[in-house]
Formats: C-alpha cells, sequence, structure tokens
C-alpha cells in the first residue's frame, strides 16, 4: 500500500486470549487509511498462529516476530519499520472505539498538531472508570507540566504523534526497559513538540482484566527502569528551552521514584539519599504527619528510627480509618 496516514504498533505477547478483540477494533476504523505493524515477542502461546491469520486476509496488517526481548525491543522494532505520518502504538490486550483514529486524525490536522491525545477508560470486572485529561490549557508547556507533575499518564496508546518529531530528534524506545517504557517516549516527543491538541473524548479501553501484564507486576527491576528513564528525561529536560519552567516537576518526578525505597517492600534507605541527593532536602517540605520525621531520620542516618517511624505511621493510619468507620457507623445508627 501507499504510504499510510497513521502507522499502528502493537507489540504482542501471550495475548491470544485478547488480541483477536484489539484488532477487530482496529478494523472497524472509520478512518481506514492505516498500517499494522505487529510484532510477536516470542509468544509461547497462540499468537503467532492468530496474528499470521490476520496478516493473510488484511492488507495493511503485517506481522514482525522476534525471539522475546522485551516490550520496548518490540515497540523499536515496529517503529523503525513505520511509514505513517503520524504513529500511535496500541496494547494487544486492549481495544478502541470505531471512530478513535478518525477523531485523533482530525483534531491532529485540523490544529496542525505534532502530538494529539485523548480520553480513555479503564475497564476492570466489575467497574468502568473514565479518565479525562482535561488542561487549563493545551500547549507544550502545560501538557509537560501534568506529566512530570503527575496528573497525567505517559501511555502511547491514546496520544497520535508525528512521525518526523520521532526521527527528526532520534528518540526511540530504550531496549530493556518495561517500566515507564511509553513515558520517555512520548515525553520527549512532547518536549520537542510546536503544538499539541486535545480530543476531549473517551475513544481508548484500557484493559485492567489482564493480571499477567507489566503494569500489574512491581519488582526491585520495575524501580530501576523508572529511575533510569527519569535520568535521560531529566538530562533531556536540562537541555532544552523548558529547563527552568519545569524544574518543580523535575523535583517532584524525581522524589516520586525515590519514594518507592522508603514505602516499598524493597526498602533501602542509604540508597534513597544517594539516589538524586539534589532534592533531598525538598522531601522536607511535606506537611504530612509523619513523613517530614521519616525523611530527616533518613538524612541523619538514623535507620531504625526510620523503621519505627514507618511502622508508627502504619498503625497510625490503620487507627484512623478504623476511628473513622466507627464513627461513620455510629452515626448512621442516631
Amino acid at each position: 500500500m501507499n504510504n499510510p496516514s497513521i502507522s499502528i504498533i502493537i507489540p504482542a505477547y501471550n495475548v491470544e486470549q485478547y488480541i483477536k478483540k484489539c484488532l477487530d477494533s482496529l478494523l472497524k476504523q472509520t478512518f481506514q487509511n492505516f498500517e499494522v505493524i505487529i510484532v510477536n515477542d516470542g509468544s509461547t502461546d497462540k499468537t503467532a498462529v492468530i496474528c499470521n491469520e490476520y496478516a493473510a486476509i488484511h492488507k495493511n496488517i503485517s506481522v514482525i516476530h522476534q525471539q522475546n526481548a522485551g516490550v520496548s525491543a518490540a515497540r523499536k522494532i515496529g517503529m523503525q519499520a513505520m511509514k505513517g505520518q503520524y504513529f500511535i502504538s496500541i496494547d494487544a490486550d486492549d481495544w478502541m472505539e470505531p471512530n478513535m483514529l478518525e477523531e485523533l486524525f482530525n483534531t491532529a490536522t485540523s490544529n496542525d498538531a505534532d502530538l494529539t491525545f485523548s480520553d480513555y477508560d479503564r475497564i476492570y470486572n466489575d467497574h468502568t472508570e473514565i479518565i479525562n485529561h482535561q488542561l487549563s490549557q493545551v500547549d507544550p508547556i502545560y501538557y509537560l507540566k501534568a506529566q512530570l507533575g503527575g496528573g497525567m499518564w505517559g501511555t502511547y496508546w491514546n496520544k497520535l504523534i508525528k512521525t518526523q518529531i520521532y526521527k527528526t530528534h532520534a528518540i526511540a524506545p530504550i531496549v530493556g526497559v518495561s517500566m515507564w517504557e511509553d513515558y520517555i517516549v512520548t515525553n520527549l516527543c512532547a518536549l520537542y513538540a510546536q503544538k499539541i491538541a486535545y480530543c476531549p473524548k473517551v475513544l481508548y479501553h484500557y484493559n485492567q482484566t489482564n493480571q499477567g501484564s507489566i503494569t500489574k507486576q512491581q519488582s526491585v527491576k520495575n524501580h530501576e527502569d523508572i529511575l533510569l528513564v527519569i535520568k535521560k528525561l531529566s538530562t533531556a529536560i536540562d537541555k532544552s528551552i523548558y529547563k527552568d519552567i519545569l524544574s518543580k516537576e523535575i523535583i517532584d518526578m524525581k522524589l516520586f521514584a525515590k519514594n518507592y525505597l522508603i514505602y516499598s517492600q524493597y526498602k533501602d534507605f542509604k540508597q534513597w539519599k544517594q539516589i538524586f541527593p539534589e532534592v533531598n532536602h525538598y522531601a522536607l517540605n511535606t506537611q504530612k504527619r509523619y513523613e517530614k520525621k521519616i525523611i530527616k531520620s533518613i538524612l541523619d542516618d538514623k535507620f531504625l528510627l526510620t523503621r519505627i517511624l514507618l511502622f508508627l505511621q502504619k498503625y497510625d493510619e490503620k487507627i484512623r480509618r478504623n476511628l473513622n468507620k466507627t464513627l461513620h457507623k455510629i452515626c448512621l445508627t442516631k
């Protein structure tokens, strides 16, 4: 086919239960000038067979098979092959509204936007949660502030991005990274974008019922991924015109990553002091009851006291929750 308007990259690993619904939602799109590049990342189930069947029937679907190398490597291979004016990368266990590509493409072209994003929802077994991202102002600065400050997710799948931005600035997924592998790429694209546009419609359905997905797992490796992503993104911002404008958001992002070393099961207070030490004193600005004492104890190398304070914090919160529940019941009986 001639160069398509949109390239859709789908990394796929052991998703035989989900990928048909994903691909069918693409085939039902009201906008049809697109290519689909599926990268089968060494699946051991019937994913490869299903992908081959769809590619044999539909000319705009192609499949790349590779040995298992991880989601970031799969996306990178797909992005190297894409030919569209715009690209979007979706997850194989999710699905889209029939008008998703049309809405994103029309919004992007009418605004001459380098990056266009939409709302989406999270689908759970027992409920659906709608996520909207209305900003007070839609431009790269406000968008990046929301991203880095934690107000928005840096996902691929609700964003249509100009391929030229990606290629001109040599942006690429970090091979080996699983957590936040989308965050680094989409925010680097936003960093170099001249215009950003917003489509205020729920167009993508983010499946939360697949408990085997990477984002449902937590580990030391995930934290290492996040640290690497933040280091690379911080370095890029420091070299950009937004260095001073985004200074507070960079601090917040670094503190977020450090908190894992205090509040997860993988506690390492000495490492907390050593990672991004330039923001340690900002952690003392918290107004929360225990957190300031916890941070100060770490900075003073009083790690036994830190553990005691964490223990007290945990049970203080538990007591407060139970007390509130009891008071609520008493009020209801009166």
